[in-house]
Formats: structure tokens, C-alpha cells, sequence
């Protein structure tokens, strides 16, 4: 025979008897649960003992103790590297590696070398006149120092060109009163009719030409030579 349970009757609802639980109510929100609040952890980083630990000495020398550390064994990583390097032979850059380039043979950082093995450079005061510029060569990781190749300027004579290299052909009365200029215009002093002289520049464009004498004098015009013009692209 089958039992009943006693709090179940005939007549009595099941749930009446066993009403379904809420939440508690939170008061003066009817109807809205009450939620359990969520424990708010302190920040420390924001908290006084963390302003107040900034402060304290024995903070301070804890950092620079960790400081030092950390310089110390990164300067013996880099020393490290640098011996272990330093006994790499090689022909050229690419035998070295980790930024490091081949100079004297060896592998040595990039940071300690001015240039690359084999690369050149210009050098030299200027180009005009009798001058010209000459190459700088690159010799076990630093330039050399020495311009190859290089025409200096020297001391300006009589003899139609710019020795002095300063844009110039026998300037300041080289050649006797009077003296020559850039221009080869004409000059003061008297000459035998008939007579020419180089006049002129022979730079970029331009070409020397001649200069005749006329009536004991200098005609001032250059012919058969290119003047200079104004640049154009």
C-alpha cells in the first residue's frame, strides 16, 4: 500500500505548502533583490603605505641595489659578446653576425667602427680651378685620414690659370700692372698690336679663348671662349 506524505492533503496546494524562496528584498526597493556586495581590494599602488614606502630610505636602497645589478651583468653580457666576437675571423660582413661587421679580419660590433671595410668617400677643399677632390678609403674600421688623389690649391702665378683655386685667373696684378681677372677683361697696361693672350675660365661649360691686342692695348673682349651664364635646370 502506498504512503502519503502527512503535509500533502487533499484539498491543499502543493505550492502553497512549499512557496518558492526569493531573494530578501533590499528595504525601501520593493521587489528588487538584495545583491551581495562585491569586496573592493585596495589598490596598492594608490594606497599611503605604498606612498609612505617610496619614501623610506631602506626603499630607495633596495632600488639602487637592484640597479646596479641589472648594469653590471648587462655590461658583462656586452663584454661577453664582444670577446666571443672578437676571436671570429673573417673575409667579410657576411661572416659576421648580430650587427656585427668585418674589419681587420675580424668581427667586431658595428657600433665600434666608423665604416665598412672597402668604402670610400670624397674629400678635398673644392673642385675649382687646378683643384680637384680625392678619394678617403676606409681601413680597419675607421677613414684613414688621407685624401688620394687630391689637387690642393697652390700660389697663384702668371700663367692664365686659377692655381689658387678660389674662382680666379690671375687676379691681383700677377701678371704686372693691371694683372689679369676672372672675366679676362682687358687690361691697362700697353701690349705689342696683334698680340693675343689666353682669356677665359675652362669650367663646367665654359671654354678659354683669346684676347687680342689693339692699338697697345688689350681689346677686354675674349674671343672664341664660352663665358659662364646664368644656371638652369
Amino acid at each position: 500500500m502506498v504512503q502519503m506524505n502527512p503535509q500533502i492533503r487533499p484539498g491543499i496546494s502543493f505550492q502553497n505548502r512549499f512557496p518558492p524562496r526569493r531573494p530578501p528584498m533590499i528595504p525601501g526597493f520593493p521587489g528588487m533583490p538584495r545583491k551581495i556586495p562585491v569586496t573592493n581590494k585596495e589598490n596598492f599602488f594608490k594606497s599611503k603605505k605604498f606612498l609612505v614606502l617610496l619614501k623610506s630610505k631602506k626603499f630607495l636602497v633596495l632600488l639602487a641595489g637592484v640597479v646596479l645589478i641589472f648594469l653590471i651583468i648587462l655590461m658583462a653580457v656586452l663584454l661577453k659578446e664582444n670577446k666571443n666576437e672578437g676571436l671570429i675571423s673573417c673575409n667579410d660582413n657576411s661572416d659576421c653576425s648580430n650587427y656585427k661587421v668585418c674589419t681587420g679580419g675580424t668581427c667586431v660590433s658595428q657600433n665600434l667602427v666608423a665604416c665598412s671595410e672597402g668604402q670610400t668617400r670624397e674629400c678635398g677643399l673644392n673642385d675649382l680651378g687646378e683643384c680637384s677632390f680625392g678619394v678617403e678609403r676606409c681601413a680597419d674600421g675607421q677613414w684613414s685620414g688621407s685624401c688620394e688623389l687630391e689637387v690642393r690649391p697652390t700660389i697663384e702665378i702668371c700663367d692664365s690659370l686659377d692655381n689658387d683655386c678660389d674662382g680666379n685667373i690671375d687676379e691681383e696684378n700677377i701678371c704686372g700692372n693691371g694683372g689679369g681677372s676672372s672675366s679676362g677683361g682687358g687690361d691697362d697696361f700697353s701690349c705689342q698690336n696683334g698680340t693675343t693672350k689666353v682669356c677665359g675660365i675652362d669650367l663646367g661649360e665654359c671654354v678659354k679663348g683669346n684676347e687680342t691686342c689693339i692699338n697697345g692695348n688689350w681689346s677686354g673682349s675674349c674671343y672664341g671662349g664660352i663665358s659662364p651664364i646664368n644656371e638652369i635646370c
